[in-house]
């Protein structure tokens, strides 16, 4: 149990549709470092869910890349100061030069690239979890900043 005057846990929201995944990291990240986890299982849920909630960091796949990164612009656009700063890593099949610009303008800090393993994503989301909120680096190269 935690004090009655110790800070929330952080919360992440995971977008992710591939249930084994989405199941792994929730778990790996709630049981190592204590975040609380919401995870949704396609972009919209995930959008409906960021609308009437707030967290500390948000991971999503882009495996619809679409329709992941519309999401992303929509909501670094709402004004809500906590949406437009949070910190953003993203799942990707593959980045190419095009696509990292469009991450790079939505301020995505982090893009792991398929294959990974789940501990670089657990190590992704625990840096983006940092209280320190500065720049954003893994202690692998699995996740890579997003280019310049």
């Amino acid at each position: 149990m935690r004090p009655l005057n110790a800070a929330p846990p952080p919360r992440l929201l995971l977008i992710e549709p591939q249930t084994l995944m989405r199941a792994t990291v929730a778990g790996g990240v709630r049981e190592i470092h204590g975040v609380e986890v919401l995870a949704a299982a396609s972009v919209a849920s995930g959008e409906r869910v960021l609308r009437d909630q707030r967290f500390d960091a948000l991971r999503v796949s882009i495996d619809d890349e679409a329709e992941a990164l519309t999401m992303l612009a929509r909501r670094r656009a709402a004004g809500r100061p906590s949406l437009s700063r949070m910190p953003v890593a993203v799942l990707a099949a593959a980045c190419d030069a095009q696509t990292a610009a469009r991450l790079k303008a939505l301020q995505v800090k982090r893009v792991l690239v398929e294959p990974c393993k789940v501990r670089h994503v657990v190590e992704t989301i625990e840096r983006l979890l940092a209280p320190s909120n500065g720049p954003v680096g893994a202690s692998s190269d699995a996740a890579a900043p997003v280019p310049a």
